[in-house]
């Protein structure tokens, strides 16, 4: 193709030759020096142009030999050039698994606000909850305590070297143990070393140490289980001591076996008695209590006659006589209630006053002395009282509005008062209401509640409080059966 320069030029040199024909110039041009050239007259007048004419041909003849041009197309503005990159080199194409079809989207509901997470303190190990057994009555010894549940069934615990917990063992228990083969108690009693059940029938049986024929049963060797009192029906009572026990007929006359060395058992002799005997002088007994080797009992017209042992004015007639046989006790009526400790005893009597006599080294009598007597005299500041009870060296009342106070001895804690202090005058036991029974043991205290629970406190060597430790209670600690 020619380029476009070269035709511009080649338009203008036409122009300058017009107005000769093209066709005249190329194909009908003779010869130099042919005949039938036109002159220099007939050619026309040279004009003026701006290339020779010479030069002007040539491009001519240059221009009809190239070929026929055609109608270029009008030129495109091009945008300039972009510099582009140079080509990174694609690393090859990894095969893609095929496309696992996908569950359709279930719908979600909209998240509810949740409020903000509370510290929650950590969880503590509670203790399970202590469901008492219902008591019907209890009795407490030297060391150890007994309870007759409403069922007639007998629960011991405590001291067991001679089997007093009657469970067929001596091993010492720290949780009340059933009595074995015992059914149908109506009444316990515990002793120094043993213990006696009343039954239902109006007989007894006892079980435990026997070296003085205390168990009744006409032998002196002991039984880790319940044997038989020989020859005994009609009882209404039976009570155990410390080395002799008594049981009380519906008929108010009182019968008693075991240690008589000092007459304790009040048939004006001292000789042995292994199986119950009739106390003499006494055909109206109300209520029976023993101590060591001395025995009370509470007259149906409210007066008090004692005998056996002395040696501290505990018979109450004024003297340090031993006694073999009931005599009364002296300047005493009106009495509701008898309790006999180690070596002395107390009366409550219908005014709600409490007299005591004997033994008094630690202040016992709650009179305010540590003085012993031969007669009674009145508990200081002690009104209102239902009951009296009494163990080794201390008594406690229990008040008409069912609360408890305690005096004497205390190097356990059994005044459940919270100390170790002796009191010569009755102190309360803070925090405990609701008293319907107490009993003693020579450094323990038991309460019976009107609803069933059982509570005791002081001396617990043994297992004696029931609440499967050895550790002594200056205060009220449950019973757990």
């Amino acid at each position: 193709m020619v380029p476009f320069a070269r035709l511009s030029l080649v338009a203008s040199l036409l122009a300058a030759c017009a107005p000769l024909p093209v066709s005249g110039l190329f194909s009908d041009v003779p010869a130099a020096g042919d005949a039938d050239a036109p002159t220099g007259l007939d050619a026309p007048a040279p004009t003026d142009t701006s290339l020779p004419i010479d030069a002007a041909v040539t491009d001519v003849v240059a221009l009809v030999d190239a070929p026929s041009v055609t109608d270029a197309p009008p030129v495109v503005d091009v945008p300039p050039v972009v510099d582009v990159p140079p080509v990174v080199d694609v690393p090859p194409v990894v095969d893609v698994p095929p496309v696992v079809d996908v569950p359709p989207v279930v719908d979600v509901p909209p998240v509810v606000d949740v409020p903000p997470v509370v510290d929650v303190p950590p969880v503590v190990d509670v203790p399970p909850v202590v469901v008492p057994t219902p008591v019907s009555q209890v009795s407490a010894s030297r060391a150890h305590t007994c309870a007759r549940l409403p069922s007639g069934e007998v629960r011991c615990w405590g001291a067991n070297d001679y089997g007093q917990l009657g469970d067929g063992t001596t091993a010492a228990r720290s949780r009340p143990t059933p009595v074995s083969g015992l059914v149908g108690a109506a009444e316990v009693s515990g002793g120094r070393e043993f213990s006696c059940a009343r039954l239902a029938s109006g007989g007894a049986r006892c079980w435990g140490r026997n070296q003085y024929g205390q168990l009744g049963d006409g032998a002196d060797s002991g039984s880790l289980t319940p044997t038989t009192v020989s020859g005994l029906s009609g009882a209404a009572e039976v009570v155990a001591g410390d080395y002799h026990a008594c049981a009380r007929g519906a008929d108010g006359s009182l019968r008693c076996w075991g240690y008589n060395a000092v007459g304790a058992i009040g048939d004006g002799t001292i000789n042995p008695r292994p199986t119950p005997t009739l106390v003499s002088l006494l055909a109206d007994a109300a209520q029976v209590d023993l101590g060591n080797v001395t025995s009370c009992a509470r007259r149906a017209g409210g007066t008090v006659v004692c005998w056996g042992g002395n040696d501290y004015g505990q018979v109450g007639d004024g003297s340090l006589t031993q006694r073999n046989a009931p005599v009364a006790v002296t300047g005493l009526t009106g009495v509701t209630s008898l309790a006999v400790s180690l070596s002395s005893a107390c009366a409550a009597r219908s005014d709600g006053t409490v007299w005591c006599w004997g033994r008094n080294e630690y202040g016992q009598l709650g009179d305010g002395t540590i003085t012993s007597r031969s007669t009674p005299v009145r508990v200081a500041g002690l009104d209102g009282v239902a009951s009296v009870s009494g163990g080794g060296g201390h008594f406690c009342a229990r008040m008409t509005d069912a609360t408890l106070r305690c005096w004497g001895r205390n190097s356990s804690g059994q005044l459940g008062d919270g100390t170790n202090g002796t009191r010569r005058s009755p102190t309360v036991v803070p925090g405990l209401g609701g008293v319907a029974e107490v009993t003693l043991g020579d450094a323990h205290t038991c309460a019976r509640l009107h609803s069933g629970e059982l509570r005791c406190w002081g001396d617990n060597e043994f297992g004696q409080l029931g609440d499967g430790t050895a550790t002594n209670r200056r205060v009220p600690t449950t019973v757990v059966f």
